[in-house]
């Protein structure tokens, strides 16, 4: 029974997803017109290797400058403004300085640098953790959760279990540039 269920999933998997050599492909393509130039159409193909470097590449990195590479960072999801209307920001700078910093002007100031480092220098390692230790409820989530937020799509929040920072699959880290381990379990 189990081999007539691969069977059928197999079969399913062929009607939907059929290899096509580059040949047939290509073919495909030559026959797409996309506008004419004159009295000469141009069709997907010409699109595609005159365009090349945008849709071949030779690699992925998180952040590169060489054309060949993929970049997995395509930008942060708020943009950077001109002026800030500091009246919006006070109320989280006070959560950093009067709690998590407990008012020490020193750490209040390393914690601004230091998540500066990480938004100015896309890909860098700061090679620092910060840890942050305090009665329940007093602001620790908020403060991560707010920097988690600004680096939307990378940065994990809340990671509990020590495997994925340190276990062979640790996708849960993979490709971010903040990941919060949040009352981790013992291990």
């Amino acid at each position: 029974m189990v081999l007539h269920h691969q069977r059928i999933r197999l079969y399913r998997w062929k009607k939907y997803y059929k290899y096509k050599s580059k040949t047939a492909i290509y073919d495909q393509l030559r026959q797409i017109r996309l506008w004419q130039d004159g009295k000469k159409h141009i069709t997907a193909i010409d699109a595609l290797e005159q365009y090349h470097s945008l849709f071949g590449k030779s690699g992925m990195k998180f952040i590169s400058n060489s054309e060949g590479i993929f970049n997995i960072f395509q930008g942060f999801k708020y943009m950077q403004l001109d002026e800030v209307d500091q009246t919006k920001i006070e109320q989280f700078l006070g959560l950093i300085k009067d709690t998590i910093a407990a008012n020490d002007e020193l750490i209040y100031e390393y914690l601004l640098n230091w998540f500066s480092i990480i938004v100015q220098n896309i890909g860098k390692k700061t090679e620092t953790s910060i840890i942050l230790q305090g009665l329940q409820g007093i602001g620790k989530n908020v403060f991560t959760n707010v920097l988690c937020e600004l680096l939307a799509g990378y940065s994990s929040k809340n990671i509990t279990d020590i495997d994925d920072f340190v276990g062979k699959f640790n996708t849960a880290i993979e490709n971010k540039m903040l990941a919060i381990a949040n009352e981790m379990k013992n291990f």
